[in-house]
């Protein structure tokens, strides 16, 4: 791996500057054509913002990007490819690096979870470090050795969906640990393997604009009701596994959501529809672009893969890479 993929995203130890992700937040013109009337990306792979356009020109450091961090924000974004450049796995998506820096700032854990399954797991070694990563090598060997336990990559899943199993997948857009196109491509591949017609019976897609890692990010990004969420309604619209109850046991089946936002006191300050994929959200044009009810499914044919994304079958990539710890 070349190391500066990971030591020159965030902030050196006890160095007060800007780090990355605040660089990249002053420079917010060039995404600023991809943001819906909420603020939000509603799909990131129309985003073709160049990290090299606020490359630093001069001596000032502290508002614009070193050479180096130029290089470590792309190579984040195309996502790791092998020596005679095919992909490895998929980049992150433009539009989530608020929260890249849990992962990539502390030069003391990086990479998170996925530095110990490399370290006890894959290599056996613990004094294995990210820097030690062999993209021709590692993944394959990691597959090799786990694949059976871990990846849930199969696209054939006729046996499932005939004794009336149903599965609904949510994704945040911005997820900065597990890349959003994985699940997009994993859709991709139970289609093409059994049609559009046999998926649209048993799987749901819902991707999330805003949402980072499970939940967090700037966006409507709850949804289900829990006990730290008790504002948000039990009911199929507004909680997830309700509507998967819903499904399986009453033939209800979801075509779209109502993700929520909680302020500080854990009111319902904000909602967000989330349709079906390949279906996107789209503003009605008329009263709050904060309420859910004021947007409405629309169907439109998904963006040409871009800026290191991938599309393809099964085998392409695989959770036991450990890339989505």
């Amino acid at each position: 791996m070349d190391p500066r993929c990971y030591h020159v995203l965030g902030r050196e130890e006890n160095d007060p500057s800007f780090g990355l992700v605040e660089i990249i937040a002053q420079h917010r013109g060039p995404l600023a054509t991809l943001l819906g009337v909420d603020g939000l990306i509603n799909d990131p792979r129309q985003c073709s913002f160049d990290p090299a356009a606020i490359e630093c020109k001069g001596t000032d450091q502290g508002s614009c990007l070193t050479h180096e961090q130029v290089v470590a924000v792309s190579k984040m974004y195309e996502g790791p490819k092998s020596s005679t450049g095919a992909q490895v796995y998929p980049g992150l998506t433009r539009g989530g690096e608020s929260a890249w820096d849990r992962l990539w700032s502390d030069p003391k854990r990086l990479g998170g979870s996925g530095l110990s399954f490399y370290r006890f797991v894959v290599s056996e070694n613990p004094e294995w470090e990210p820097s030690m990563l062999n993209f021709d090598r590692d993944p394959a060997a990691a597959k090799r050795k786990v694949s059976d336990s871990l990846d849930a990559d199969k696209p054939d899943l006729s046996r499932f969906a005939e004794r009336g199993g149903k599965i609904i997948v949510y994704h945040g857009w911005g997820d900065d640990m597990v890349p959003s196109q994985v699940s997009v491509d994993y859709y991709a591949s139970v289609e093409a393997q059994m049609g559009t017609v046999r998926l649209e019976n048993f799987f749901r897609l819902f991707m999330v604009p805003g949402m980072g890692h499970c939940g967090g990010g700037p966006g409507a990004n709850i949804i289900f009701r829990s006990e730290q969420a008790t504002a948000v309604p039990l009911s199929p619209d507004r909680d997830l596994l309700t509507a998967l109850e819903q499904w399986v046991e009453h033939g209800r089946t979801p075509s779209s959501f109502v993700a929520s936002r909680l302020n500080k006191e854990g009111a319902v300050e904000r909602t967000r529809l989330v349709c079906a994929y390949p279906n996107v959200a789209k503003y009605r044009a008329t009263g709050d672009v904060n309420s859910a009810d004021n947007w409405a499914c629309s169907s439109e044919p998904a963006p040409h893969p871009r800026h290191g994304t991938t599309t393809g079958p099964r085998g392409k990539y695989s959770q036991s890479a450990g890339f989505d710890f």
